[in-house]
């Protein structure tokens, strides 16, 4: 899922509607002090921070992107593309340790 950026974009229904469908990987800015992230990670089974940036095409000589990306993985498929783009040298990934959930807690993956 790739929701419009922004709040007045109506971002906040696309991630309501991802964390319901239970299933998939989102691309979100990294905005981790701010609720409705907080609320997204919390039901994530992985998170990747994204590197390097991704610049969105059309590419501009102005203007470029400047915010980092977080990509949140819900449901085994989504883990495994997490993990795999790790591999590929595209961020760093982690998985939520099933063994505590309860406690909230994500480990690196491995």
């Amino acid at each position: 899922m790739n929701a419009p950026f922004g709040l007045r974009n109506g971002m906040l229904g696309w991630i309501d509607k991802f964390i319901q469908h239970g299933d998939g990987v989102a691309l979100v800015p990294d905005f981790t002090s701010t609720e409705w992230w907080q609320t997204l990670t919390a039901a994530a089974d992985a998170i990747l921070f994204v590197r390097p940036k991704i610049q969105f095409l059309p590419k501009r000589q102005v203007g470029m992107n400047t915010l980092g990306s977080t990509l949140v993985a819900i449901g085994e498929r989504g883990i495994r593309a997490l993990q795999n783009a790790e591999r590929n040298g595209r961020g760093i990934c982690f998985r939520r340790d099933t063994a505590r959930i309860s406690s909230g807690l994500l480990t690196a993956a491995e």
